[in-house]
């Protein structure tokens, strides 16, 4: 599954997620602003991608041309700053039991889900509820916890979510949840 396909499942759990499209070809900005770019592989590989979190409208061609020359394809969705993060992370689910572990601050998840910084991990909700003196994060993750789809996920998904200060994605919530990964 590539991480197009990721995306689209992630809307499948009916979770708040990256309104995005996937662009093969040159075409123009489906957006016309600024946009956020991730890119994937045209063929399956395990190899890092680039990520472009903030391409401004005049320079969309310039930015699209090179991702096309370089064997990638362009999931463009609506522009997201990473710099308006205020914490992200994971959450997985092990049996009837949720986990979840944050790092705070902008552009966090890969902090969390590739290099393993966490500044924050809370297991076996809800009997151990966080016990933080973020209200926010307080909340944020009670409203996650009761997201009736999330307790639906197979055990063996780990989401990636972030947390802003402003409402973003295709339903227009503080919580984004960007794609799962499968262990």
């Amino acid at each position: 599954m590539n991480k197009y396909d990721k995306i689209l499942k992630v809307r499948e759990f009916n979770l708040n997620t990256e309104n995005s499209v996937l662009i093969k070809t040159p075409q123009q900005n489906p957006f016309n602003s600024d946009v956020s770019i991730r890119t994937q592989w045209k063929n399956p590989s395990n190899k890092k991608t680039p990520h472009y979190s903030v391409v401004k409208k005049e320079n969309y061609n310039k930015v699209l041309k090179e991702i096309l020359n370089n064997n990638l394809e362009a999931i463009v969705g609506d522009c997201i700053n990473p710099k308006d993060c205020l914490f992200a992370g994971c959450i997985f689910r092990d049996y009837n039991k949720l986990h979840i572990e944050i790092a705070h601050g902008p552009g966090t998840v890969r902090r969390v889900t590739h290099q393993n910084i966490i500044d924050e991990s809370y297991y076996n909700l809800p009997s151990l509820m966080p016990r933080t003196n973020n209200l926010n994060l307080n909340k944020v993750l009670l409203d996650i916890y009761h997201l009736e789809r999330i307790k639906e996920v197979p055990p063996s998904y780990i989401f990636e979510f972030s947390y802003y200060k402003n409402k973003v994605g295709i339903k227009k919530q503080n919580q984004i949840f960007w794609e799962f990964y499968e262990v």
